[in-house]
């Protein structure tokens, strides 16, 4: 219950983040953020905004209206990764069916300078995790893409070679 949740929330005396979670809609994850806040004042610091999990519950017309309606000083960090229609599957981008390239535009266009997290696993390979990584630099991290940008280009041909004598596909 929401007050057990609070009594071992103060216990911990760290400070919090809340996270929406795929299980409430943007009303509810509002609700709950100011009532934690309320509750906590000197622990929540911020909050998180998952892409994934707000698409899956609020669809793709409100996924990033949670932007809007909480306080965007007070967020700390974005989880970015790709998902299915039904599933917060943690793909690399382009690997599912949000539109990536508009959500960070969307990101970018607010000057969000927190901490962006590539939330995402090697599916369908390793390469894309890299090019996931590379998206988002491109936009944020200039020096850092054309650096990993050159290293690819060198490094992906060799592991490739490698991986292909080695009879890995």
């Amino acid at each position: 219950d929401f007050q057990t949740l609070v009594d071992n929330l103060g216990q911990l005396n760290i400070p919090i983040i809340l996270e929406n979670v795929q299980s409430y809609s943007n009303e509810e994850f509002i609700d709950f953020y100011q009532k934690i806040k309320e509750e906590l004042p000197d622990l929540v610091v911020g909050w998180l905004f998952d892409v994934a999990h707000s698409y899956l519950k609020n669809g793709l017309n409100d996924m990033m209206t949670l932007l809007d309606l909480l306080p965007f000083e007070e967020l700390i960090e974005i989880h970015l990764s790709d998902c299915l229609e039904t599933e917060d599957s943690h793909y690399s981008f382009g690997s599912g069916i949000l539109p990536i390239k508009q959500i960070i535009a969307e990101i970018e266009k607010r000057n969000f300078n927190g901490y962006l997290i590539n939330e995402i696993d090697a599916y369908p390979s390793i390469w894309s995790v890299i090019d996931s990584y590379l998206e988002v630099a491109k936009h944020f991290k200039k020096r850092v893409y054309w650096r990993v940008k050159a290293r690819k280009t060198i490094v992906k041909p060799l592991v490739n070679f490698k991986l292909r004598r080695a009879g890995i596909k």
